[in-house]
């Protein structure tokens, strides 16, 4: 604690450090960090590095988004069935199709739920 205090907050590890963020701003340790979390309350430091992952109640979204939401899982479904027909199959460009279409999956979905979250005010730009 003395280290911080004299030298400021030095974490070479900071996404090691996982943050739950509830809808009504609160906090909460994932995993891994708890002593850091700990560190922090005790030295009433406001802000230190972290993972932070957004908790979103589905209750928040939009029929709309929901459906977008369901339409993503299900095209997700898909291509991890087609993906489990490659099991044992040595790597070639017809397995490497719906490795990158899951990619791209990946992406809408990170990217949905980024947008909820600044409309919903729950992170910023």
């Amino acid at each position: 604690m003395k280290n911080v205090k004299r030298y400021g907050w030095k974490d070479p590890a900071p996404e090691g450090l996982i943050l739950k963020q509830f809808p009504d701003f609160t906090y909460s340790v994932c995993n891994g960090g708890n002593r850091r979390a700990y560190l922090a309350n005790q030295l009433h430091l406001k802000r230190i590095p972290a993972h932070v992952d957004v908790l979103i109640p589905e209750t928040f979204f939009s029929p709309d988004v929901l459906f977008q939401f369901e339409k993503l899982n299900r095209q997700n479904e898909l291509l991890a069935k087609r993906l489990r027909g490659f099991q044992g199959v040595p790597y070639n460009k017809e397995k490497q199709q719906p490795i990158d279409e899951l990619d791209a999956l990946e992406q809408k979905v990170q990217y949905l739920f980024e947008t909820e979250a600044l409309r919903l005010r729950l992170i910023c730009e």
